[in-house]
């Protein structure tokens, strides 16, 4: 995954120290993953605002929620708002671990 490297690649060069590649703190991890969950958060969104169907060559989420169990019968605005509380659960998520690893730091 690129954006948790140029975290890393980022805290690495603050320190002028590639030995801070072989075990960056806990803190340095959590902002790492933080940016990625924040990213998945906007892909999330985009393709629900795109209708977009595939991304990537994979489903969305979006479509596979509508198909993942026809005997629930979801409709097309109920898919958007579990799709809509999965990017929403994403971002909070994010957050919470770019403030939890930006203190740690």
């Amino acid at each position: 995954m690129f954006r948790p490297q140029l975290v890393l690649l980022g805290y690495a060069g603050a320190l002028n120290s590639q030995d801070a590649l072989k075990t960056p703190p806990e803190g340095v991890i959590q902002f790492a993953t933080g940016i990625e969950l924040q990213h998945l958060f906007m892909l999330v969104h985009d393709d629900m605002m795109d209708r977009a169907t595939f991304r990537r060559g994979e489903e969305t989420l979006t479509v596979a929620l509508a198909r993942s169990d026809s005997s629930l019968n979801l409709n097309q605005e109920t898919v958007q708002y579990l799709a809509t509380i999965v990017g929403d659960i994403l971002f909070a998520r994010s957050s919470e671990l770019m403030i939890k690893g930006a203190t740690q730091c």
